[in-house]
């Protein structure tokens, strides 16, 4: 019992240690957090699966109290900028059933990301970027290019991935 109060005590001493360091050399924080944040983008771009290493680091920025306030916000503007560029990209190219099936599939990836190795308080405001982003900022241009051919056609699967991605969307 002796060994483990003062490991414990020893661990706490450690990442204080290392939380002192990496606070009072803001470039090291700094880098720190971008090169998770390259490794979530290489991920995201299929380069390579990083997802334990990346639960690993993250766990470490939760322990250094630098998850919140630097992590967590970087996390959520390049998911932001990422998806933002991805979907104007696709959006003028695809039709509306191809669009929505895009945007389930991102979805459901980004928040299974989120999911494995994220803190849990970021699931929310990282969905809501995503649905923001994926789902509203095209949502006249789409309805308006695509939505009647649907009904037309009576694409019912279709229709529900649309009310899907629509129904939830700020709650």
């Amino acid at each position: 019992m002796v060994r483990e109060t003062t490991h414990k005590s020893i661990e706490a001493l450690c990442i204080s240690i290392l939380k002192d360091e990496l606070t009072s050399k803001q470039h090291i924080e700094n880098s720190l957090v971008t090169c998770i944040i390259n490794l979530i983008q290489s991920e995201r771009d299929q380069e390579m699966d990083h997802r334990n290493y990346l639960k690993e680091l993250v766990r470490m920025t939760i322990d250094l109290d630098l998850y919140k306030n630097n992590l967590e916000p970087a996390f959520l503007e390049t998911t932001r900028a990422f998806y933002q560029e991805k979907s104007n990209e696709i959006v003028g190219r695809v039709v509306l059933a191809e669009y929505l099936r895009y945007a389930e599939d991102k979805i459901k990836e980004e928040c299974a990301r989120m999911q494995y190795y994220m803190h849990p308080s970021t699931a929310k405001p990282g969905l809501e970027v995503l649905q923001t982003v994926i789902v509203l900022d095209n949502a006249g241009e789409l309805i308006g290019n695509g939505f009647r051919d649907l009904c037309d056609q009576e694409r019912c699967t279709d229709l529900a991935r649309m009310y899907r991605l629509y129904v939830n969307i700020g709650q």
